[in-house]
């Protein structure tokens, strides 16, 4: 993987993609800068979170490729100071890839506020049974998911790609009576879908009764990750709690933490999955 975290502090995270170092920021690092690391002042490129701008010291490759394994996600610099990966969501990409390679039998997999698709493209290269609805309500997130299979060589693979807002599309599969084997959620804590506004914490309970409805009595998993900072692991368990599906099962509770080469690692977000 050709990503690391350098440091973080300050509400910023220092970081090289593929060689180039990045500083822009991250509302979790709360606490300071360590004094340890000297390449703050190395950053080639620069988000500036007030003026919303990204400033370059360089000039970008033609080629800026995120690469994980055989998988590839093209790297951009996007209005929000995204660059189109997570990479708190390693750990949770292992454990899909690890309980989807055991299965034997067809198995489709929902992966809603896909992004990028990384999820998606990790699902789908699990097992050849693995087949994935990829939903997100932007057009230029799905676009870009498409062109990361075609990069990682995945376009032909049973992959569905779904441009419309994730709680009506959800609320159509379950009028439908479609049933989904695996659900893989990243709610943004904020969102706009047309004139529909997405707020995380007065929304999730709906999106996890849909979850509910549409999941199997015995599903393969389910992973329900966060980034918002004030919505609390127990909260969310309260929620789950009405599943069917979640009762009698002990869930893994755990925060998505990037280790840090030079100074401060970063909780950049939350986790429940079973």
């Amino acid at each position: 993987m050709n990503y690391e975290l350098i440091d973080s502090g300050g509400e910023r995270r220092l970081e090289k993609w593929a060689g180039i170092l990045v500083d822009r920021p991250a509302v979790q690092a709360t606490g300071r800068k360590s004094k340890k690391c000297g390449d703050w002042e190395k950053a080639e490129v620069f988000f500036d979170k007030e003026k919303g701008n990204w400033f370059t010291k360089i000039d970008l490759p033609d080629e800026w490729f995120f690469e994980m394994e055989n998988l590839k996600c093209e790297l951009k610099l996007s209005s929000a100071g995204q660059l189109g990966v997570f990479p708190e969501q390693l750990e949770n990409w292992r454990w899909i890839k690890k309980r989807l390679a055991k299965v034997n039998k067809s198995t489709k997999v929902l992966n809603a506020f896909g992004y990028t698709g990384l999820s998606s493209l990790v699902a789908s290269t699990a097992s050849n049974e693995v087949e994935v609805w990829h939903v997100d309500a932007a057009k230029s997130a799905a676009a870009w998911a498409k062109q990361n299979a075609k990069l990682s060589g995945l376009e032909k693979n049973k992959i569905h790609w779904v441009v419309e807002d994730v709680v009506d599309f959800l609320a159509r599969e379950v009028k439908r009576g479609h049933k989904y084997d695996g659900l893989i959620l990243d709610p943004p804590a904020f969102g706009r879908s047309g004139k529909k506004i997405w707020k995380l914490e007065k929304d999730l309970p709906r999106l996890i009764e849909l979850s509910g409805q549409l999941l199997v009595d015995d599903p393969v998993l389910f992973c329900l990750s966060w980034h918002a900072v004030d919505l609390r692991k127990a909260e969310v368990l309260a929620i789950l709690d009405k599943l069917e599906q979640f009762k009698y099962r002990k869930p893994e509770v755990l925060d998505l933490e990037i280790p840090a080469t030079q100074g401060h690692e970063l909780v950049a977000g939350k986790c429940i999955r079973f």
